[in-house]
């Protein structure tokens, strides 16, 4: 995938590692879904009590949150100037 990535940036480091970013940022909130879903779904499988119902709509209700989180993330990503995205990723990768 990084390969593609940089192909897409045009050999442009700043791009790169905008890209990089994204790509990795809309991972995690993947993968903070299904976690998600996957717990819910043992909750209301192994307790009887539990709102088949309410169960559902939580899920939803977080999967909605995920995506306006993902949108978020991309304006986000495009108002910020190229020079300061640059600067902070690097900052955040030479931390890392």
């Amino acid at each position: 995938m990084n390969e593609v990535i940089v192909r897409l940036a045009n050999g442009d480091e700043e791009n790169t590692l905008i890209l990089v970013n994204d790509f990795d940022n809309s991972r995690q909130l993947l993968r903070a879904d299904v976690l998600f879903v996957r717990l819910v779904d043992i909750r209301t499988n192994t307790n009887p009590d539990e709102d088949v119902a309410a169960a559902a709509t939580v899920k939803t209700t977080f999967h909605e949150l995920v995506g306006d989180l993902k949108k978020l993330a991309s304006a986000g990503m495009k108002l910020c100037s190229r020079d300061i995205c640059f600067r902070l990723m690097s900052e955040a990768a030479r931390r890392a």
